[in-house]
């Protein structure tokens, strides 16, 4: 599934409201890329709307702050 599905609505409203999104992620090495249809989802979105400002270890998750291109 990708963010064009209509099945996930919410994600692309949510894209469209958000300027600075910040996902929590498992650290690097301690779990492969989620399979799950949300999380590729969620992804997609953020590569295709956003780019990554930066990422920082927080208590063994990664914490990465996205902005909309050219506003990091």
């Amino acid at each position: 599934m990708r963010c064009g599905d209509p099945q996930f609505p919410a994600v692309q409203r949510e894209s469209d409201r958000e300027d600075r999104p910040v996902p929590r992620r498992d650290g690097r090495g301690r779990q492969p890329v989620d399979a799950i249809a949300q999380e590729a989802v969620k992804r997609d979105v953020l590569a295709a709307y956003f780019e990554e400002c930066r990422t920082r270890e927080v208590r063994g998750a990664r914490v990465t702050v996205y902005a909309r291109p050219g506003a990091c």
